[in-house]
């Protein structure tokens, strides 16, 4: 602010710690905070579109006379394998620490999803690729998890459609179908062939936002705080 009103007081631009202090003391419900990003297609939340969203969750809920255990939330997440610290523990005298070379970073996109009751249903990862490596496979230790890939390691139609078929296969009786599975709405959810199967298999979709790029939406820090079935 001092820059701004008054011009630049040292060769850097900013502002002596000395000022800094002393404006802090005089008003000391400030603080210095890190803040953080909102992506544009978090920015662009309006509230019609919130009162929509649960609308229409309300209204296939009550059509379809659906309890807890037929509800569930679909949510997918980016982890990013990039290691980029030196900082090891070591004995005081040595004078030479080497550390192993890693494998270069990659996008890996795992599906969650979870009913309103608990219910966990197996989680899907999607590695980048055209193969997947036997030691991928071997390093999964959660039954039932599906493993698959894509160019980008991002979520596609193709597999959209592949794993309502999965989703609805993996919860059996007694719950009743149709089941309602809330997602965003990623561009690689909305297809007429995704519709297709989950009429085919017993699933109704709610779907909370617009269309999302699948590159965009896994930009998006992860979601804490706020879940539809909390």
């Amino acid at each position: 602010m001092y820059t701004a009103l008054y011009g630049p007081t040292r060769d850097a631009g900013t502002i002596g710690r000395g000022l800094c202090d002393r404006f802090f003391k005089r008003f000391p419900e400030l603080a210095i905070r890190n803040a953080q990003v909102i992506e544009r297609v978090r920015n662009g939340v309006e509230y019609n579109a919130v009162v929509s969203f649960f609308g229409r969750c309300a209204r296939a809920i009550i059509e379809e006379n659906a309890g807890p255990s037929r509800i569930f939330n679909l949510d997918e997440t980016g982890l990013v394998q990039n290691l980029k610290t030196r900082n090891v523990i070591a004995v005081r005298v040595s004078k030479n620490v080497w550390s192993q070379n890693v494998e270069p970073g990659f996008h890996l996109t795992m599906v969650a999803c979870v009913s309103a009751d608990g219910f966990v249903v197996p989680p899907a990862l999607i590695v980048p690729g055209k193969r997947l490596n036997r030691d991928v496979l071997d390093a999964c230790t959660i039954s039932g998890t599906t493993i698959t890939t894509s160019e980008a390691g991002f979520m596609t139609i193709c597999i959209m459609r592949e794993y309502i078929a999965a989703f609805g296969l993996a919860v059996r009786l007694p719950i009743k179908q149709p089941l309602i599975l809330v997602l965003d709405g990623a561009s690689s959810h909305m297809d007429a062939s995704i519709d297709a199967a989950a009429a085919t298999y017993g699933v109704r979709l709610v779907q909370t936002t617009p269309p999302i790029p699948e590159c965009e939406k896994h930009n998006q820090p992860p979601q804490h705080g706020y879940n539809l079935l909390e």
